[in-house]
């Protein structure tokens, strides 16, 4: 259960402006990303409104309703960011037939690392306006946001702030019903990301997105149909045309600037997946009594990147999806290794089978088969 205090929110009086409540990292790269600001509202719109002054809820990262998301970037080959993001959810899934939905939907709550006691973000509501400040886990400001909502007559106005932990801009944008508004995002240097224009709170853009490369020169230009402004209705783009240009800004075909993001969702204090092979068991818990996979999952991954021979691979950063099974014997079995790169997903599937032998998955006192699927972050 949450601990209850009273909070103060004078942090007001000295912060005018931010940016949207949520429950979840704004995208980096938009028109990639799209979806996570729609179930940004979702969320948003289905919570109680509370007053301002009430009892605020303290959470914890290993509460059960707490979900970690690891957000992995890179770009042509070169890592930009690895980032935990940490989200109350308000209905967990506890099987296919049932919806446990949240011990508390306070919207006053501030949320902690369970073990550093690092302050994750906190959000509150001062009349009409929720405020939401997430934070690296340095100290220093993530995120900064406020939306004000009415239910009758229908309004809302988010504004969104983010920043780079040494406190650059990275995101800046808004949302208000039945307007257009621009978002922004930037490089660690301080120039332009991108530049999209979108309408509501629709994520879609609409009419003309621009990506940059990071010297500032025009990579791509998309040209997406208008809304129809009459109507606050989710709407979807149709894109029309597309440009693409090299760093020298002649025009090429296909996109140079590539930016991929990848979310790898994990419910505390749950490790990766695990399938017990033989029975209908697909779960993201680890069993109970599986001790050699309490921790060894991660001594398994430091393993396999430790093995890894790099000569003559050309892209050494990135991640990859490895699928194997883990006998009662202590055989690894590999099934498969996703990644984009044939030169490192060889090397990798070489360091797996090297390995030969890990210690059995334990399940009410034997030694039994198992599925593992998780993931490999290469950083080389």
């Amino acid at each position: 259960m949450p601990v209850t205090s009273t909070k103060s929110h004078g942090l007001y009086n000295h912060i005018k402006e931010a940016g949207v409540f949520q429950l979840i990292n704004l995208p980096g790269n938009y028109k990639r990303d799209r979806m996570n600001l729609k179930l940004c509202h979702f969320l948003f719109l289905f919570l109680p409104v509370l007053t301002y002054g009430q009892t605020c809820d303290t959470l914890y990262s290993h509460e059960r309703y707490v979900q970690r998301t690891i957000e992995v970037g890179y770009r042509n080959c070169q890592l930009i960011e690895i980032d935990s993001i940490y989200r109350i959810v308000q209905w967990l899934n506890v099987d296919s037939n049932y919806l446990e939905p949240f011990f508390s939907q306070n919207i006053c709550q501030s949320l902690f690392h369970s073990v550093t006691g690092q302050l994750i973000h906190e959000r509150w509501r001062e009349g009409d306006t929720t405020y939401f400040k997430e934070y690296y886990s340095s100290g220093s400001l993530k995120t900064f946001s406020k939306t004000v909502f009415h239910e009758n007559p229908y309004y809302f106005h988010d504004q969104i702030l983010r920043y780079y932990e040494n406190g650059t801009i990275r995101y800046e944008g808004e949302n208000k019903v039945l307007s257009f508004s621009t978002h922004k995002t930037y490089y660690p240097n301080g120039r332009v990301e991108t530049i999209a224009k979108r309408f509501s709170y629709n994520p879609s853009a609409f009419g003309e997105y621009i990506e940059y490369f990071p010297n500032g020169q025009i990579s791509m230009i998309l040209e997406y149909s208008e809304p129809d402004t009459t109507t606050n209705q989710y709407q979807t783009n149709t894109l029309i045309s597309e440009k693409y240009f090299d760093q020298a800004g002649q025009g090429v075909d296909h996109n140079l600037n590539e930016y991929k993001k990848l979310y790898l969702k994990i419910y505390p204090p749950y490790i990766d997946k695990t399938l017990l092979i033989g029975e209908d068991l697909h779960t993201a818990q680890q069993f109970e009594d599986q001790e050699p996979y309490a921790n060894d999952v991660y001594k398994l991954k430091e393993q396999i990147i430790g093995n890894l021979d790099l000569s003559g691979v050309n892209c050494t950063k990135g991640i990859a999806k490895i699928s194997l099974n883990i006998t009662k014997k202590g055989d690894i079995e590999l099934l498969e290794v996703d990644f984009e790169n044939d030169l490192l997903k060889e090397s990798i599937e070489q360091s797996i089978k090297s390995l030969k032998k890990w210690p059995a998955a334990i399940k009410d006192g034997e030694k039994v088969d198992t599925h593992v699927y998780t993931y490999l972050i290469i950083d080389k």
